[in-house]
């Protein structure tokens, strides 16, 4: 019998080579607002894949430059819609595991919401949100999960997902449009760069929660 961790592994190589099959067989504008939405939920799958097949794809069909906008506007709505789905998840979550875990960690629920209620939505708040969701190497369901935990603002959540994974995804457009060889190199990179993010951030999170505990432990 497989490994759970193996059968994860295959269940992904096999989304991934039905993704690149699909680029194909449908128009790039339907391939690219389905697959930036399959890519967004499904983390393991390269973060680069869709946008940077679609680029290819609109270069190979002929498609002028400016006509990308358009294709970076479909996978913004993509992403966008699967980063609120990942929202709600994370949300919901939070309110079950606060109230089992909470008491034993010394995190309430109310602290945590707190953090979301210092986000008001000025022009920072918009900057700062939209500047982290650009950045290639920021896993973008942590983003994600992350904001539906401390609950941002819906409407900043949805304005600044929708703007920097519009510029996110042009820029794996484009570099697919230009070369696609340029672009795999540089890819395996951003995707080893993501898996170190992950890494850190899960380890950052886990020294969060030992010192918080650690520190109401002495406290008794």
């Amino acid at each position: 019998m497989k490994p759970i961790w193996s059968t994860i592994i295959d269940v992904i190589e096999t989304l991934i080579n039905y993704l690149t099959q699909l680029s194909n067989r449908i128009p790039v504008e339907l391939f690219i607002l389905v697959g930036s939405f399959i890519e967004e939920v499904v983390a393991p799958i390269p973060s680069p894949l869709v946008t940077t097949v679609t680029g290819s794809l609109a270069y190979t069909q002929g498609y002028i430059p400016i006509a990308l906008c358009l294709l970076g506007l479909l996978a913004a709505i993509g992403k966008t819609i699967g980063s609120v789905i990942i929202y709600f998840i994370a949300d919901k979550a939070e309110d079950f595991l606060m109230i089992k875990i909470g008491p034993y960690i010394g995190i309430s629920h109310k602290q945590i919401e707190n953090i979301g209620a210092k986000i008001t939505g000025t022009w920072k708040d918009y900057f700062v949100f939209t500047f982290i969701r650009i950045l290639p190497f920021v896993p973008s369901m942590a983003i994600s999960i992350s904001s539906g935990i401390i609950k941002v603002p819906m409407k900043l959540f949805v304005i600044v997902t929708f703007i920097g994974t519009f510029f996110r995804s042009m820029f794996f457009i484009v570099f697919g449009y230009i070369s696609l060889e340029a672009f795999q190199k540089i890819s395996k990179h951003l995707e080893v760069t993501q898996t170190y993010t992950e890494i850190a951030l899960a380890i950052g999170l886990f020294a969060l929660i030992v010192f918080v505990y650690l520190k109401r432990w002495r406290k008794n």
